[in-house]
């Protein structure tokens, strides 16, 4: 992840490890405190061209059951 391509392309700059930009005409966080705001992730998806991160439940298999051999 590279924060200041990113904050050069919004149009914004890095301070501080924060990325702040003008948004909506207001100036705004997209990244502060390690972590996007909820617009900044907005922003960077699109900038990566990617879709949002979404938990996918794998499912697993199941182990195997044992079997007792009774009465050897």
């Amino acid at each position: 992840m590279n924060l200041t391509e990113f904050a050069a392309s919004v149009g914004g700059e890095m301070v501080a490890g924060c990325v702040i930009a003008t948004v909506d005409g207001r100036r705004r966080y997209l990244y502060q405190a390690g972590e996007f705001t909820p617009r900044g992730r907005e922003m960077y998806n699109q900038w990566t061209n990617r879709e949002p991160d979404v938990a996918i439940a794998v499912p697993e298999p199941e182990a195997p059951r044992k079997r007792h051999k009774y009465g050897r």
